[in-house]
């Protein structure tokens, strides 16, 4: 607190706001609306004002500042307490989602003023969108997509654990890089698992500058059912605090209560900004995003031969996770119409351990993340097989057409090619297209053949591998492996080392590890003879400089076959 010479005392509370205690007006509530029409955003703030006395009149100014440092500001007297300022942005520039567009803020000051006395004031960054629920009936039944300024977007997240330090303060800088790290593995959404906690304001200014839309999650006490009223006001008041705080970041965009069965009398007596956030309730399963988890069996009935040792068993565990989300996500994305999203489940690990998470305690990249950057990208191939029986699919989540190869081989394990075919595609934006189904049955009409043979297929656009991936026609268990002899070169491009990947027969997972801390641009991949992977470190990624010759030395390899015992 600062004191000033005329006896007035200057504070600042949890919103930002600045007021001086002689008077006894403040800005009480303040509500920012949006209305978007012929390329034209209307803001409307409403505000409403605390006053204890009517002897000078006040007025609320508004101040909104533009990405590119232009102003406009506007004054509305105070009437009975409220005061409405509506500004008319003419060219507005639009907040995307990350992987849409950029994401431009803008700085909004609001003021309570008494004659030339500035008694109270607030900032927010605001982002100029549109976002809703598109509820529409198909031939299948009801549909239901999530529109963002006229997009219909597929929502790709993970479930968040807010980060803290073990005195309870949050961890600003993990918190960035775990959001950071969500953007860079093509993710366009988060779900906060709050747990009856909301994160710090970094965080949702974090996530209004990646383009992050928040599924905001608040969890009801287990106790609510008994609670008595003057505990379930306080809650109420508590959550709608919370709400009004946080309402305005363009990236909240989906609010749910958990345990809402508990109360009957549906207490969350909350309105929205004007249409701006979807609200939504978890006991409708239908209209979230799927929430995807997997079961926990290693070994045989996990589909993978006993692991040979602790490391190879860390290796399995991590795998089998990123395969069994992998799997649901691909499903979900060749049926991209009547799905609002999917999410993994989850992000982070607060300590240190072994991990199903998506990040370790430490924030390094495990095998779901690695995934997750392939089966969340923008331009994703998948292969849907069925006994002898390959359909291969193109989502292009992208809004604009999508034009490339598509080959494909049948190969033996030891990297011969038996067929093959090239494809050219092109794939209209938010949209997929499927190949005509391609039957291996005369190659595949002995059980020994389908150990050995295997499908494998890359999509280029433009010159750049988009999509990429092998199937087997067996459980990988029972697949013929042999020894890939995989071989590895590394060489200094200043900023980075470039590793190439080569294999003599086809090989699985492919998992490149450092001693220290560090991060691949991709990993866990599977290269087939013939077609080196080639695989970035940037220098930056790494806990530790490294020279080239500590960096070779450091550098490990190992893949599906070098798991399971006799190996």
């Amino acid at each position: 607190m600062k004191q000033f010479g005329d006896n007035r005392t200057r504070f600042s509370d949890a919103w930002g706001s600045e007021a001086l205690c002689q008077w006894d007006a403040g800005l009480h509530d303040v509500r920012i609306s949006q209305h978007h029409r012929d390329g034209v955003v209307r803001l409307t703030v409403d505000v409403v004002i605390k006053c204890q006395s009517s002897t000078y009149p006040l007025s609320v100014d508004v101040v909104l500042t533009h990405p590119d440092g232009t102003m406009e500001a506007l004054s509305q007297p105070v009437v009975e307490g409220t005061a409405q300022v509506v500004i008319e942005v003419t060219q507005p520039a639009l907040w995307w989602p990350a992987g849409y567009g950029n994401q431009p803020l803008y700085q909004l000051e609001t003021s309570v003023v008494r004659g030339r006395e500035r008694l109270e004031r607030r900032n927010f960054t605001i982002g100029l969108r549109t976002i809703e629920i598109r509820r529409t009936t198909e031939e299948f039944g009801e549909a239901i997509a999530c529109v963002v300024n006229g997009i219909d977007l597929f929502l790709k997240g993970a479930t968040y654990y807010p980060e803290r330090t073990p005195d309870g303060r949050i961890n600003s800088a993990r918190m960035r890089h775990l959001l950071q790290a969500c953007v860079e593995a093509n993710f366009n959404m988060i779900r906060v698992a709050s747990g009856g906690e909301f994160p710090e304001d970094e965080f949702y200014d974090c996530c209004d500058k990646l383009g992050l839309i928040i599924w905001q999650t608040f969890t009801a006490p287990k106790q609510a059912a008994v609670w008595g009223d003057d505990a379930k006001n306080r809650w109420v008041t508590t959550v709608q605090n919370e709400f009004l705080r946080i309402f305005h970041h363009p990236s909240f965009g989906i609010w749910s209560l958990d345990r809402a069965r508990v109360t009957s009398d549906n207490p969350m007596k909350l309105r929205p900004s004007s249409g701006d956030c979807v609200w939504k309730r978890l006991g409708l399963d239908s209209t979230r995003p799927k929430l995807v988890r997997s079961n926990r069996r290693i070994g045989l009935e996990g589909g993978f031969r006993f692991a040979k040792d602790l490391a190879a068993r860390m290796y399995l565990v991590e795998l089998q996770r990123a395969k069994a989300i992998r799997s649901e996500v691909e499903a979900a994305r060749r049926q991209r119409i009547g799905s609002i999203g999917i999410l993994d489940w989850p992000l982070n690990q607060r300590w240190p351990s072994i991990t199903w998470s998506s990040l370790d305690g430490s924030g390094q990249w495990q095998a779901l993340h690695y995934f997750a950057q392939r089966f969340y990208a923008p331009v994703l191939v998948s292969a849907c097989s069925n006994d002898t029986r390959v359909t291969l699919h193109v989502t292009n989540d992208r809004v604009t057409p999508v034009e490339g190869l598509l080959d494909w081989q049948l190969l033996s394990h030891v990297g011969e090619v038996i067929l093959s075919g090239r494809v050219p595609v092109c794939v209209a934006g938010l949209s997929t297209w499927q190949l005509p189904e391609l039957d291996f049955s005369e190659e595949l009409i002995s059980a020994s053949s389908r150990r050995t043979l295997s499908f494998a297929y890359q999509f280029e656009c433009n010159g750049a591998l988009l999509s990429a991936d092998t199937v087997q026609f067996c459980p990988v268990n029972r697949y013929n492996w042999v020894d890939p002899a995989l071989r590895l070169q590394v060489r200094d491009v200043g900023d980075a080392f470039e590793i190439v990947v080569s294999a003599k027969h086809l090989a699985k997972y492919v998992e490149l590890r450092l001693a220290g801390g560090y991060r691949f641009s991709d990993n866990l991949f599977d290269v087939v003879p013939g077609q080196p992977k080639t695989v970035y470190v940037r220098k930056s990624w790494l806990f530790e400089p490294l020279s080239a010759l500590q960096f070779v030395v450091q550098l490990h390899v190992m893949s599906f076959y070098d798991s399971y015992a006799g190996a």
